[in-house]
């Protein structure tokens, strides 16, 4: 490099543990913010912290987690010890991040990283499958349900907004966070929390309610109401087998909220 490049048309970032904000949010070089909520445990509350803390940076960039907890890749690196990672750790990372606030989510696949099949080495001491079956692995379908969730309103109208729970928020592995526009609201509920919600924060005086299932894509409606004052919502069984199973790790549910008028 000679220092006369024109970069001002690249769009350029950093990929780092914590967040490129941590050195270059003031520099003119960096167009988005990444950082990575990592491998190393479960319910990693990093995935909705760090964007918090981006976002409430004074003239905040976009942020994305760039390297999340991977389907099917050891905890803390150690499957054998520790187990791995499940389709439901990557939807606790990624509706985490994105309804705190982030620009983006990246999903990755222990196998496919390392392209791992019977003609290679492989690059860890356990992997579950090949690259090519890891493909059809579900988070890789579960993340394109969240991304067209949030394309289905218009996202440049759409911010954080914790104050929507009044109560049921819950922490770490338990934690529900919410993220709103004009006419929508979406909160994230990722253990079958009660959750009660202040009403009135998006328009119209009457609001529908529904449930969003992150597993398949399922949309349910719940009812129609006024929109003010506060209203409880416990999310519903798994499923018409399971109806009685409605808490715990993998029961997590999208409340919607939608304006009527």
């Amino acid at each position: 490099m000679d220092g006369k490049a024109d970069y001002s048309t690249t769009l350029m970032t950093y990929h780092s543990f914590v967040s490129s904000s941590t050195w270059f949010h003031n520099d003119e070089w960096i167009d988005f913010d990444m950082w990575g909520s990592y491998h190393a445990e479960v319910n990693n509350k990093k995935a909705y912290q760090q964007v918090t803390a981006d976002w409430n940076l004074p003239d905040p960039k976009p942020t994305i987690n760039g390297e999340p907890c991977y389907e099917a890749a050891g905890i803390n690196y150690a499957i054998d010890d520790n187990g791995y990672f499940t389709s439901t750790d990557v939807r606790m990372a990624a509706y985490w991040s994105v309804f705190s606030g982030a620009a983006g989510f990246t999903y990755g696949a222990q196998p496919i990283w390392q392209f791992n099949d019977d003609t290679r080495r492989k690059l860890s001491s356990k992997t579950l499958t090949n690259w090519k079956e890891a493909l059809d692995l579900p988070g890789a379908f579960q993340v394109g349900l969240l991304k067209k969730l949030m394309e289905s309103v218009s996202l440049n109208e759409m911010a954080p907004d914790q104050s929507l729970i009044v109560d049921g928020q819950g922490d770490c592995g338990s934690y529900s966070c919410a993220i709103r526009g004009k006419s929508h609201a979406f909160v994230y509920i990722p253990t079958g929390n009660k959750t009660t919600i202040r009403l009135g924060k998006i328009a119209g005086k009457v609001v529908v309610a529904s449930w969003f299932d992150p597993r398949n894509g399922n949309k349910t409606k719940i009812s129609e109401f006024e929109n003010s004052g506060e209203k409880s919502f416990e999310v519903p069984g798994m499923s018409k087998e399971l109806s009685w199973l409605r808490s715990g790790r993998g029961c997590d549910w999208v409340l919607v909220l939608e304006s009527v008028q």
